[in-house]
């Protein structure tokens, strides 16, 4: 006979089900991150990974699609390598896991429709050309690629 406990455990190991599910319906997640949104909603942090663990042991849930989607969504929104970079380690997703994908994106591309989206970066002088290297830089780009990203455009 199953005891009033271990009921409320199952009931509650199917609502956390239901609700991660319906986070990933909307969009990949990482593992770290539907914990975090669980444990907000009130449920247990231990039957929370334990779902999660299943969730990822039958591909639900991947924290590599989870990086995927991030560095293709957001590089094209502009966001630089750096910034990428600490958003996945924020999440806890091994660099292992993202750095073959980081490596893979043409950065200078993505620097270019930045730069031609912002109409007002295409200014003279040396107070502008400050201004748009600190755009690159906030947005998370390194100073190497800002530099051949100008040297690039000036030929």
């Amino acid at each position: 006979m199953i005891s009033d406990k271990d009921r409320a455990a199952m009931v509650d190991i199917a609502a956390i089900r239901r609700k991660a599910l319906f986070y990933l319906s909307r969009r990949e997640h990482a593992q770290k991150e539907l914990i975090q949104k669980l444990t907000q909603a009130g449920y247990d942090f231990c039957c929370c990974q334990e779902v999660l663990n299943d969730l990822a042991a039958s591909d639900w849930q991947s924290d590599s699609r989870y990086a995927d989607w991030l560095i293709r969504y957001r590089s094209s929104k502009g966001d630089g390598p750096y910034l990428l970079r600490q958003r996945l380690d924020n999440w806890d997703i091994d660099s292992y896991i993202y750095e073959p994908m980081l490596s893979s994106v043409n950065w200078l591309d993505g620097m270019h429709v930045l730069w031609s989206r912002r109409s007002r970066m295409h200014g003279e002088g040396v107070d502008e050309q400050v201004k748009q290297r600190n755009y690159f830089w906030k947005k998370g780009y390194s100073s190497d690629l800002i530099e051949l990203f100008f040297s690039n455009i000036s030929d």
